[in-house]
């Protein structure tokens, strides 16, 4: 079940945070911890964990789920699986400004019941710490993905901050495995990219500043994004948790 990888992937994404990367846990306004909304016949709460540390100025953790007891008849299957199934995980690693350390994206989105979204990226902040740690073995997995996924367009707004082997791809019904393997895959690369940028700093601080800050401003544009998040929570409780926490 779609559902069900999800959660394991969260947990196994969050453990690891906590207790691989070291770090530490921060507030989370109560505004974000638990936004609750609609999606189709479904009440959905958003729950948003995060942390702080390891060179990272946040990593936000955000699951949405559907709640418990709503469904209507047939139609309650028609947008998303059933109460209490898992419709998205979305982990966020944004570095200290100025830091060597790209930033870490992950998408995995599943609001119809089969995974449509699978989103895995390390962008770069300073060139030449990617091109060492990350390019390799980041190409490897978009390889993979390509053998196994079904590969998406490049979003509009993604252009100049992606990484030129960012994977965006959905994955096919019944394959939803070989995305959550690829997802574990993508996970370990980003704890290995962590460790190896314990104690350095990039060959231009600057760089790695405007390119972080480019990439917070690119994903503030993302529209699509902005629109599912505006149809569950309403525009005003979407577009704060965007501007003002996701990627401020």
């Amino acid at each position: 079940m779609v559902s069900t990888g999800l959660e394991d992937l969260e947990q196994s994404f969050s453990s690891q945070i906590r207790n691989g990367w070291n770090a530490r846990p921060v507030f989370v306004p109560a505004e974000f911890a638990g936004m609750r909304g609609r999606l189709g016949v479904h009440d959905v709460v958003m729950t948003v964990e995060r942390s702080t540390g390891r060179g990272f100025e946040s990593i936000t953790v955000a699951s949405i789920q559907t709640d418990e007891g709503t469904g209507r008849g047939d139609a309650a299957t028609s947008t998303a699986e059933a109460p209490h199934d898992r419709v998205s995980l979305t982990v966020i690693g944004l570095p200290e400004l100025g830091s060597p350390l790209p930033i870490i994206g992950i998408d995995m989105i599943a609001l119809k019941g089969t995974l449509s979204l699978v989103a895995l990226d390390l962008a770069p902040t300073s060139t030449s710490f990617w091109d060492d740690v990350c390019e390799k073995r980041l190409f490897a997995l978009a390889e993979d993905a390509r053998d196994r996924l079904v590969i998406r367009k490049r979003p509009e707004f993604a252009h100049e901050t992606f990484s030129r082997h960012a994977i965006i791809a959905a994955a096919r019904p019944g394959c939803e495995e070989h995305a959550f393997a690829i997802a574990r895959n993508f996970f370990t690369l980003a704890t290995d990219v962590v460790a190896a940028a314990m104690g350095r700093v990039g060959d231009d601080p600057i760089e790695a500043r405007n390119r972080n800050l480019a990439w917070r401003r690119s994903e503030r544009q993302n529209r699509k994004e902005m629109n599912a998040l505006a149809r569950m929570f309403g525009e005003d409780r979407a577009r704060t948790f965007i501007d003002a926490f996701l990627f401020a």
